[in-house]
């Protein structure tokens, strides 16, 4: 994984840092946008209802 995002092996075993720019550009270049906002969003949603859940408390449906 290290080798796809441009990171490089260091003669003496180092790991050398990918060019900021370049990487970024190459990673950005690679994804798939609407995949990248269904993630976002489906991520989102959930923390959403995780909010709302802690803050109205456990529902135990219409009383008798």
């Amino acid at each position: 994984m290290l080798a796809a995002l441009g990171v490089s092996r260091h003669p003496l075993g180092w790991r050398r840092s990918p060019s900021a720019a370049a990487t970024i550009g190459r990673i950005l270049a690679a994804l798939d946008g609407d995949a990248l906002d269904r993630a976002v969003s489906a991520y989102l949603a959930g923390q959403h209802r995780a909010a709302e859940s802690a803050t109205t408390g456990p529902s135990h449906g219409p009383s008798p």
